[in-house]
């Protein structure tokens, strides 16, 4: 059984590694969005290629996947204000 500093201790590591994590994952050569974006194209290549018959079907999925891309990589911007926040508090 664990002492309450153990837990809290461990609490605060996993909070700063995931402050870590997201700090990585969220600079410009490596965003989360942008690994979704590669998700959706991946997947709906396969859907494309393999799955679907129809023309009329298959320019609904591409152009689908062009808008949720265009989407994803456009409109993303990251969120500033948790760091600012945490810069005026110290």
């Amino acid at each position: 059984m664990e002492t309450f500093a153990e837990a809290d201790s461990s609490d605060v590591y996993d909070v700063e590694n995931e402050k870590l994590n997201e700090t990585h994952l969220n600079t410009p050569d490596h965003s989360v969005d942008e690994g979704y974006a590669w998700v959706i194209l991946a997947i709906s290549f396969f859907i494309n290629t393999y799955l679907v018959k129809s023309t009329v079907a298959s320019t609904i999925i591409v152009t689908a996947r062009v808008l949720f891309t265009y989407k994803i990589l456009i409109f993303y911007k990251p969120s500033m204000s948790n760091n600012q926040n945490n810069n005026q508090s110290v």
